[in-house]
């Protein structure tokens, strides 16, 4: 047998998805514009913002985009791809823990893979989401891979001035929950000239 098809055999592939978090502190949350008259404070427990209007606010998780490879995984381009399927992390929720006060809203959150926008989610949130997860810190984004890096954009409408007091948010963290492995199976076979590859 083929050295390369003994190698890929005897790797197998996961049977079962394998489910991990990453959080990030809310002290790492990055302004838009930063100079804009806004009122920022950076606590123990989060960055809380204060101000009129409206504002983005941007947070970078860490992820890893391969796991588990071997350290000849890039001989051959189809053993990358294989080796490479089910151990590639996929994005499955993004969480941002928050609480607002007065007229504040979260009024839409995008999920950014490098340049490249996975989804964006549109919808007024509000109120104190900051301990436990929840519907209103919590949104589904599918099952998407992600190797540019993955940024959370949060859209804060602030509200108009007014005589009561100055709107604000609290970001608690943020995070994102990701998903290896699988049941999908892969299929190899040599071709003619030696070369193995995927068969469908």
């Amino acid at each position: 047998m083929d050295e390369k098809v003994e190698l890929m055999e005897g790797l197998g592939s996961m049977s079962e998805e394998s489910v991990y978090r990453i959080w990030v502190h809310g002290t790492s949350v990055q302004m838009e514009r930063e100079g804009y008259f806004i009122s920022k404070q950076r606590t123990g427990n989060g960055t809380i913002f204060r101000t009129h209007n409206d504002e983005w606010f941007h947070f970078s998780i860490p992820n890893a985009d391969i796991f588990g490879m071997p350290s000849d995984i890039f001989n051959t381009p189809m053993s990358y791809a294989f080796y490479g399927y089910p151990y590639i992390p996929r994005l499955k929720k993004i969480y941002v823990l928050y609480k607002t006060t007065l007229t504040t809203k979260i009024k839409e959150v995008s999920v950014v893979d490098g340049q490249k926008i996975i989804k964006t989610f549109w919808g007024d949130k509000w109120g104190d989401h900051s301990h436990i997860l929840d519907q209103g810190n919590t949104w589904d984004v599918g099952s998407v891979c992600v190797d540019r890096g993955l940024g959370i954009s949060v859209h804060v409408d602030f509200g108009p001035a007014n005589n009561v007091g100055v709107p604000e948010i609290v970001f608690i963290s943020a995070g994102a929950e990701f998903e290896l492995g699988g049941s999908s199976s892969i299929v190899l076979k040599e071709t003619d000239n030696g070369e193995v590859i995927i068969d469908g």
